[in-house]
């Protein structure tokens, strides 16, 4: 069972780090009250640190999810065999 959170954890943290890697943008359109927009460009080290913090959040919640399923199938297992 600690095999398969440990694997679920480290997949989770790396995938999801890719995938919002390649799917946030670093730069953003700030419209001002006048209604003139111009382009904000986060800093390389926010950036990595945003992304860090949501595949972190993502890795708790998907780790959670399989601890939770895991639980619910030995809870099954256990069940019929009684």
């Amino acid at each position: 069972m600690e095999k398969t959170v440990v694997k679920t954890a480290v997949y989770t943290l790396i995938s999801s780090f890719f995938i919002l890697f390649a799917v946030i943008p670093r730069e953003s359109m700030i419209t001002d009250f006048d209604g003139y927009s111009s382009y904000e460009v986060t800093a390389y080290a926010d950036y990595f640190f945003m992304i860090a913090l949501y595949s972190v959040r993502i890795t708790l919640i998907g780790v959670l999810g399989t601890i939770a399923l895991l639980y619910m199938l030995k809870y099954d297992k256990n069940r019929e065999q009684s």
